[in-house]
């Protein structure tokens, strides 16, 4: 009986962090496949990241590596290297990732624009048919 309540407990642990990462994903998709045309990325995910960086398919982890400025198993967590269905949005500080999200692909997606990595004071991103998705400075940081 014990060992039924510990293997349940774990498993509902595991359901609980998948729900979480669920989510965020979920409220991202439906952020960027809205016709809204400014998002303020530091609502999205915990409270606790610095940077969010975007991991476009096919990336290595020798990509990774270099975008984030620390080693990360991006292919062992995420296998992107073999992909092209997704993108990875990870959320990180500045020496670990945090955690991760796959992200369906659709036309408004963040991988096509310029953004690569923004830090969280920063993370304000608008929309145009033109340019896709760019960050904007804080307009706050003077004050």
């Amino acid at each position: 009986m014990q060992k039924r309540f510990v293997i349940l407990a774990f498993v509902s642990l595991l359901a609980g962090c998948n729900s979480t990462a669920t989510q965020t994903r979920d409220t991202l998709t439906d952020q960027l496949e809205s016709s809204v045309e400014t998002i303020d990325l530091a609502d999205i995910g915990s409270s606790d990241w610095e940077r969010l960086c975007v991991l476009a398919p096919y990336s290595t982890n020798e990509s990774a590596i270099a975008q984030f400025g620390f080693d990360w198993d991006a292919e062992g967590e995420t296998g992107i290297e073999q992909r092209d269905d997704v993108y990875i949005i990870v959320f990180a500080d500045q020496e670990n990732v945090l955690s991760h999200i796959e992200m369906p692909r659709h036309p408004r997606e963040l991988i096509n624009s310029s953004i690569s990595c923004l830090e969280r004071s920063d993370s304000t991103i608008i929309w145009s048919a033109e340019e896709g998705w760019e960050a904007v400075a804080n307009q706050n940081n003077g004050e």
